[in-house]
């Protein structure tokens, strides 16, 4: 008698292939990944206290309400996301949050993940940690699933929408609760819809706007090329936002973020850093960013009578200004900044087969996931 042979193993293979080229799965598997890096943290960093993920400063004043269940971090290791927490839940005037936050106005310019971590504590401002926590995991659903959907209209296997995850604003919103990976993910979309739904591109810009500061890069690129105006309207809710908040608050940026790139290149690669590791891994991403720049210009230019190609060189334009001291400070900073502008570059190098492209990315990767892998080596003890 000859045995039948088995299906299990088969049937099983099929499946795993079958989730391996749906969006949909990917993008659930990796936010339930950055989820369980998360719970990681706060179990091995933080002492099992979420709030341990924003990286409230021991020098900065709270809310009362705040200030008893916040884990606060030593010197030096404060970020970002412990002020939009407080713009979370003081979305309207008088903003009396404002007194506790370092650059009011452009802090709260960033509204649109704030206010999607309000929406999902469902307006509760007990809820708003949790909130903002889910919003940052929904900007890296969204990411992987328009990546995949990207690369299947490319020809590509769809699972190579999981390359969103090494984009440096993923890991640094990860796990300190940002902004940048909203950002980079409407970028992933501006590529995906921008030369066949319209109307997706407005919505695209409108939130792009409200993101980050150089959001509207998005509504102008859309603008120019198409010749079609109806695209600058995608400003006007940005703009009655900040209109609200210039009554309010003192508008203005800080002057930090501006010096020519060049300049601030070669004042990096001369300062000494510790300890040698970071301090190699600083010159490798900075050799990596100069040649996304030079890429990204070299691919965008043929194009720039297109969305992408547009979009592309603005953001390049606006690199090459942007070297200022609060942004050039460290990878994490510059590095998660510019996402979009190495997304771009990442996915056309996938596209076009260079070598060149992969590993320049790689190189401006390897910072924040060099960090990430301190952290878990850390958690297990392997890490002193």
């Amino acid at each position: 008698m000859v045995a039948e042979p088995r299906r299990g193993g088969t049937e099983e293979l099929n499946v795993v292939r079958r989730l391996a080229g749906n969006p949909l799965a990917l993008a659930l598997a990796a936010a339930a990944a950055c989820l369980a890096w998360q719970y990681f943290l706060v179990h091995s960093q933080y002492g099992g206290n979420w709030t341990g993920l924003f990286r409230v400063g021991a020098h900065y004043r709270l809310p009362p309400e705040l200030d008893a269940i916040t884990l606060r971090q030593l010197a030096g290791g404060d970020y970002d996301g412990q002020f939009y927490r407080l713009v979370a839940r003081d979305l309207w005037p008088p903003f009396e949050n404002a007194a506790f936050v370092d650059a009011p106005f452009t802090r709260y310019s960033r509204v649109l993940v704030p206010l999607t971590g309000r929406l999902l504590a469902f307006g509760r401002a007990e809820w708003v940690d949790q909130g903002l926590i889910a919003a940052v995991l929904l900007t890296v659903f969204l990411g992987v699933w328009w990546s995949a959907r990207f690369f299947e209209e490319a020809g590509r296997p769809a699972w190579y929408g999981l390359l969103f995850l090494v984009v440096p604003a993923v890991p640094a919103s990860v796990e300190r609760i940002l902004t940048d990976s909203a950002l980079a993910a409407l970028a992933v979309a501006l590529m995906l819809y921008a030369g066949s739904n319209p109307r997706a591109g407005w919505w695209i810009a409108a939130a792009a706007a409200l993101t980050r500061d150089f959001g509207f890069s998005f509504a102008a690129a859309l603008g120019l090329t198409t010749r079609r105006w109806i695209y600058f309207t995608a400003l006007l809710p940005a703009a009655c936002w900040w209109g609200l908040l210039a009554a309010n608050l003192q508008p203005g940026l800080a002057g930090g973020n501006f010096d020519l790139l060049p300049l601030a290149l070669m004042r990096r690669f001369f300062v000494v850093r510790s300890p040698w590791w970071l301090e190699t891994l600083d010159a490798i991403a900075m050799t990596g960013m100069i040649v996304c720049l030079a890429l990204a210009i070299r691919w965008a230019w043929p194009r720039r009578s297109k969305p992408s190609g547009a979009t592309v060189l603005i953001w390049s334009a606006f690199a090459m200004i942007s070297g200022g001291p609060l942004i050039m400070t460290e990878p994490f900073s510059w590095a998660r900044l510019w996402s979009p502008l190495f997304c771009w570059v990442l996915y056309e190098a996938v596209l076009r087969g260079s070598r060149a492209g992969l590993a320049a990315v790689a190189a401006v990767s390897l910072t924040p996931l060099a960090y990430s892998a301190k952290a878990l080596l850390s958690g297990v003890g392997w890490w002193r």
